[in-house]
Formats: C-alpha cells, sequence, structure tokens
C-alpha cells in the first residue's frame, strides 16, 4: 500500500498509461497503513509471528522472518494478493510489486491458518494464506530458490 502510495504522489508523471481512476485510488492508500487492527486479531488467534510489510516488501518481509525465527518458507507467489492498481503502477514504472515497500500490510506466522483466516475475513480485513513454514531454505511452490531481499524496488525511481 505505501508504495503504491509514494508512487502515485511522488513518481504520477512516469505513469502516463495508468488511468486516473487507479492513480487516484493509489493515493489513496496513504490513509490503510496501520495495521493495528490485523494485529489485534492476529494476537487473539495465537499468531506465533507478526511482521509489518516494510522496505522489501513481502518477500523480503518474508525472508525476514524466516531468518529470524530460523525458519524456512515456500512462498506462493500467485496466493500473493495484489491490488490491480499497484499491478498497473508498478507495471508502468517497472518494478516488481512483491519487492515494494507495503506499510499497510502484514505478513504471519500461524499453525492454524483456517481459524486466523477465518478471524481476519470476520473482522473485513482481506487476507490470504502464501506459504508454509519449513525446516530450511526460502523458495517459490515450484521450489526455485527465491533470493534474500535486496534494495527496495522503490529506489529503482530514485
Amino acid at each position: 500500500l505505501e508504495g503504491s502510495a509514494l508512487i502515485a504522489n511522488d513518481f504520477a508523471h512516469l505513469c502516463a498509461n495508468v488511468s486516473p481512476a487507479a492513480l487516484a485510488a493509489c493515493k489513496g492508500f496513504s490513509s490503510l497503513l496501520s495495521v493495528m487492527p490485523e494485529c489485534r486479531v492476529a494476537a487473539k488467534h495465537a499468531a506465533s509471528a507478526m511482521h509489518d510489510i516494510t522496505e522489501g516488501g513481502v518477500l523480503g518481509a518474508a525472508w525476514e522472518i524466516a531468518y529470524r525465527e530460523g525458519l524456512g518458507l515456500v512462498i506462493d507467489l500467485n496466493a500473493i494478493p495484489v491490488r490491480e492498481e499497484t499491478r498497473a503502477l508498478c507495471e508502468a514504472v517497472g518494478l516488481d510489486p512483491l519487492r515494494l515497500i507495503g506499510s499497510g500490510s502484514l505478513l504471519l506466522l500461524t499453525d492454524d491458518p483456517e481459524t486466523m483466516l477465518g478471524a481476519l475475513h470476520a473482522a473485513d480485513i482481506p487476507a490470504a494464506q502464501i506459504g508454509y513454514v519449513t525446516e530450511s531454505g526460502f523458495a517459490d511452490a515450484d521450489g526455485n530458490a527465491l533470493a534474500p531481499p535486496a534494495a527496495d524496488e522503490l529506489y529503482k525511481l530514485f
């Protein structure tokens, strides 16, 4: 959310092919950057780890949480929700939305994803299961190794 808002507000001149409606929606994402509602639900439903998705995007956050917890992760890249407006904006400026600063989104680990997803959805919080824990490694659903985080995609615009 934050990366979309930053691009729409500060780099709109690079987004000639993005519809005005999508640009306006992305500019409004600035009001959605708190993850406190998600944290409250996750804490009540036994999340074992939580990480605000900031610099490096969802893949950076996933790598950081796996590293911190001493775990491996398999991430289904196609299961990661990306708003259509964000996808359009990133395509216009040549950035990977999965490696773009994502404040306003929360990554969490739980032993009971079905219950957690149900609780989040009941609180009107969009959520998806995007992967699972392994003993080691960081890979996509096809078994391809995923690179550790590098500089956030946003820096490519400077």
